[in-house]
Parts: structure tokens; C-alpha cells; sequence
């Protein structure tokens, strides 16, 4: 990868991978940014992208995320925490050690079968656990109960919203955009209409896929499926 940026080496060992998957892997983003999207995107993103932490090296990591809430990057699986014997697990390494095939094996199984796993948990009842017991504990965590309650429909946003924007707190503010979002959340959850926060959810979710640089031919018309 000499003669080049590690940004510009990574969108390509990323395209490369994607054109190699069969069309399970997709690559969205470019450059540093540029993350491998598998499947079809419907309420939950799951990708793999290189955490990159100073002079090209970093680590890949996983991450299942709920797009009901403001996006925020999250890892739910890092490389330097597997500890299969067919992929370097270690530390930082430079982007120039993550070869394509290595990459490959790193889709094809550990960040795979951790998608799988995550998606087969029962997630609204993981964040009301949170939410009930020790919401002061995880308060970056539980409040995408909210959004997770209305696609699913098992109970009311409203209550879960009120106890998020409670978190704000004058010694640690939160941006416009972040307090924005949730505020105009909870104008739509008082309608009390699950149809209108589907919709208003959705149209975020959307917003959030076209800044990652989601192609629109794998995201999934979540409205439709849902019958409305």
C-alpha cells in the first residue's frame, strides 16, 4: 500500500472485499469512513469498518446498531477481542497488515456469526432490563428502547423518551442536534399514533443511511413490510 493513504487503501481493500462477496457484502462510504454493510439494511446496520487510531493503524471492528435513535458509532465486536486461531487477533496494527483475504475471513466468520447472534436477541427486552433497573449507569444505552418499542410494537416511546431527555444536564449539554432530535421525537410520540412515529422514524433512519453512504438498493422499505 505504499504510495498512497491509508484512507484511500482501506475504500479500495473494502470495495475489493465487496465485489468478492457474492452480493452478501456491500461497501458504503468512502475513504477512512467506508464500512462493509452486510445484507440488506432494514431498522438494524450491521457493518464492519477499521477503527483507525493514528499513522494508518487501528484495528476492524464489528457493530449491530438499532437506527432508531442519533447515530453515534458504536463497536460490538473489536479484532483484538477474538481470539480464533484462523485471524490475527493482537492489537493496533497497520492497515498495511490487514490483507484482503484476512479481511475476507474476518467477514466471512467472526463479524458473520456475531451479526447472527445479535440479531437473534430479544432487544426490547434487554433495554427495558436497563432501562428499569440502572438507567443512571447506561444512559448512552437503554434509550433506543423508545424507538425499539415502536417497530416493534410493545408499548409507548413516550415514557423512555421523557427519561432520555432527563439526562441532559446543564454541566454536560447535549449538541443541538442530538437534544433536537429527541425533542421532535417526543412531539410525534404524543400523538400517541403508531403509524406517525413509524414514519417519522423511518424518514431518520433514511437520513442516517444517505450520510453513511448506504446504497439505496440495499435498504430495505421497512413501512411496506410493516404493512403501513
Amino acid at each position: 500500500m505504499a504510495g498512497t493513504t491509508w484512507q484511500a487503501a482501506w475504500q479500495q481493500l473494502v470495495q475489493d472485499v465487496a465485489d468478492g462477496s457474492g452480493g452478501e457484502w456491500t461497501r458504503a462510504g468512502k475513504r477512512g469512513t467506508a464500512r462493509l454493510v452486510f445484507g440488506r439494511v432494514g431498522w438494524w446496520l450491521s457493518s464492519v469498518a477499521f477503527g483507525h487510531r493514528s499513522g494508518g493503524e487501528g484495528w476492524l471492528f464489528a457493530a449491530h446498531q438499532a437506527l432508531v435513535e442519533p447515530w453515534a458509532p458504536v463497536i460490538t465486536l473489536r479484532q483484538d477481542e477474538y481470539t480464533g486461531d484462523d485471524l490475527p487477533s493482537g492489537g493496533y496494527a497497520p492497515l498495511s497488515d490487514v490483507a484482503a483475504d484476512q479481511l475476507a475471513i474476518w467477514i466471512a466468520g467472526p463479524a458473520r456469526a456475531h451479526f447472527i447472534d445479535e440479531g437473534a436477541w430479544d432487544w426490547v427486552e434487554a433495554h427495558t432490563i436497563m432501562w428499569e433497573q440502572a438507567p443512571e449507569e447506561v444512559p448512552r444505552t437503554w434509550p433506543a428502547l423508545a424507538g425499539l418499542r415502536v417497530i416493534a410494537d410493545a408499548g409507548p416511546a413516550l415514557p423512555v423518551i421523557d427519561d432520555t431527555l432527563a439526562l441532559e444536564s446543564g454541566d454536560d449539554p447535549w449538541p443541538e442536534q442530538e437534544r433536537s432530535w429527541w425533542e421532535q421525537f417526543r412531539d410525534v410520540a404524543a400523538s400517541e399514533s403508531r403509524s406517525d412515529q413509524l414514519r417519522w422514524l423511518d424518514a431518520r433512519r433514511r437520513e442516517t443511511l444517505a450520510a453513511l453512504g448506504v446504497p439505496e438498493s440495499i435498504i430495505i422499505d421497512v413501512l411496506a413490510e410493516d404493512g403501513g
